[in-house]
């Protein structure tokens, strides 16, 4: 009977101090990126891949999308992992829901596939 108490008190008492507002931040842009970088300073291999695919489709780097590094921030690559339920980096959203990460954009844009996701998450693209 003690354990079962014991045990109900520390389910209870756990809770894990979030820093961020993570669907907040996720809906503030049409694409929001969490990524160990800047897009003008990626320091990963696969967040350079994502924001050279973005470009690459005509996405206004500036304007459209909200980039977050997640090294600089604290505790947002751990919370995100938990947020997203993906444990890799970097992240995209669009709309506020998750999409993926480089692998899933790239499998997107080799198929000629990404340009047709952003133009249905209302970004704004030049035309072809």
């Amino acid at each position: 009977m003690f354990r079962r108490l014991a045990q109900s008190l520390v389910r209870t008492t756990q809770f894990r101090f979030v820093s961020h507002d993570y669907q907040a931040i996720v809906n503030a842009k049409k694409c929001v990126v969490f990524m160990k970088g800047t897009p003008d300073a990626p320091q990963c291999g696969f967040s350079r891949a994502v924001i050279q695919m973005l470009e690459a489709e005509g996405v206004d780097l500036n304007n459209e999308i909200s980039a977050h590094n997640i090294l600089e921030e604290d505790g947002m690559r751990e919370e995100m992992k938990e947020f997203s339920d993906w444990p890799t980096f970097p992240q995209v959203y669009l709309n506020g829901e998750f999409y993926g990460g480089c692998d899933i954009m790239y499998d997107d844009y080799k198929n000629e596939k990404l340009r047709g996701i952003l133009l249905e998450a209302k970004l704004t693209l030049p035309e072809h």
